[in-house]
């Protein structure tokens, strides 16, 4: 049953992460502590050791459809490392269940930001193209008559 769940988590988590984005700490930790009853930084440990290949299966696949901004890739890659860093580290000295509650904090405020304000903040670094609204016809600026000069 144990190879059979781990297929599962697998499964699960390889098609979030290509449909969502999601996979190791959303879909891999919850799964392993559940099922498989992993201590918590077991589970964190192992859902990245799991998450590696899993994403760069989903960024090639994404890249052959053109849908990765390499520019952002490159700005937040850095960061991500040095911040992984900090989090191994806090993780060292934290206990087990104050990142299980973190954890599910995290998660309950996602969850609660999506669904109740699902376009909330997207494009807060980078707003949106305006669009005209489905029936406008748009004039162009030259277009209007020339002013006839009264007054």
């Amino acid at each position: 049953m144990f190879f059979v769940g781990c297929m599962l988590i697998g499964l699960v988590a390889g098609s979030a992460s290509a449909l969502l984005g999601v996979g190791g700490g959303v879909i891999i930790v919850p799964l392993l502590l559940v099922l498989a009853g992993v201590e918590m930084k077991v589970a964190v440990g192992t859902s990245l050791a799991c998450i590696v290949p899993i994403a760069l299966t989903g960024a090639f696949l994404k890249q052959s459809g053109s849908q990765i901004d390499w520019r952002i890739v490159l700005l937040v890659v850095p960061f991500g490392v040095l911040g992984a860093y900090l989090g191994d580290k806090f993780s060292d000295a934290a206990p087990d269940v104050l990142l299980k509650r973190a954890l599910g904090a995290l998660m309950l405020l996602v969850a609660v930001k999506m669904i109740l304000f699902p376009g909330g903040w997207e494009g807060l670094l980078r707003p949106k193209a305006k669009t005209a609204a489905p029936n406008a016809v748009e004039t162009p600026q030259d277009s209007r008559p020339p002013d006839s000069g009264s007054g």
